[in-house]
């Protein structure tokens, strides 16, 4: 669970980067991934300058079962999980648009 929080937060980690409330008239991003240990995921926008700020950051480990996936499966599994728990940001909010790093999975999302 650690593992999985600390490499999506160090994403966030520059300078001047802070936790900011959400701004519904903006559109917002899921930053998920995936670790053999634990999911996580960040809730971030763009400021007016292009920067973008963290407005929520979770995490979970894995069970025994999910520590066997696949990374392609683990993925998703962050990019599903990470929706649910984002839900009641993102239904009915402003468009959001979903990061992953792993590039089987993205290439799964942009095909329609």
């Amino acid at each position: 669970q650690q593992q999985a929080h600390d490499a999506i937060k160090q994403a966030f980690m520059r300078e001047g980067i802070i936790l900011r409330r959400i701004d519904y008239n903006r559109p917002l991003i899921v930053h998920t991934d995936f670790s053999n240990k634990g999911i996580g995921a960040v809730l971030g926008q763009v400021d007016d300058d292009g920067n973008e700020y963290m407005c929520a950051c979770i995490s979970r480990s894995l069970n025994k079962h999910e520590a066997n996936y696949s990374s392609y499966k683990g993925e998703m599994l962050a990019a599903v999980w990470a929706v649910k728990m984002f839900r009641h940001h993102l239904i009915g909010g402003p468009p959001f648009k979903l990061v992953t790093d792993h590039q089987p999975l993205t290439y799964l999302m942009s095909t329609e």
